[in-house]
């Protein structure tokens, strides 16, 4: 969140006059640590700073085409079963989902907010997880 946190005041303070052609107020921008992961990656990566690792090979991967067909045949059987009055939540559209990469580009807030990365994916992500077991513990 520091990151984040650093490129909103930049966006926010500023003591001189800026030209129109400068100004970003109205402006969408991408905020991130500028690190390429997978989805899966991401999720692994909470796990394992959560003290729950996952082995590369105990990993199973389906193909996407046969996930696609699972879909497929688990969205008809739950319309068959409830006579259409429910959709699956596992379906052609949750495969396309956890099969996409997208990556985003942060070279605009770099160039117009003069943001640069302060927190690395990793511990980023340790971070975060060390933030919510220990608000988990406050709870309890």
């Amino acid at each position: 969140m520091s990151s984040l946190v650093r490129a909103l005041l930049r966006a926010s303070q500023s003591t001189t006059p800026i030209p129109t052609s400068e100004r970003v107020d109205g402006e969408a921008f991408f905020v991130t640590n500028g690190e390429p992961m997978p989805f899966w990656d991401v999720a692994r990566a909470v796990g394992a700073a959560a003290g729950h690792p996952v082995k590369k090979e105990d990993v199973w991967v389906i193909p996407k085409g046969l996930g696609y067909v699972i879909g497929a045949v688990a969205e008809w059987v739950v319309w068959a079963t409830t006579f259409g009055a429910k959709n699956s939540s596992f379906n052609r559209s949750t495969i396309r989902l956890a099969c996409m990469t997208r990556t985003f580009r942060i070279d605009k807030a770099r160039d117009r907010l003069h943001y640069r990365v302060m927190v690395g994916m990793q511990e980023g992500i340790q971070r975060g997880v060390d933030w919510y077991l220990g608000d988990q513990k406050k709870a309890q």
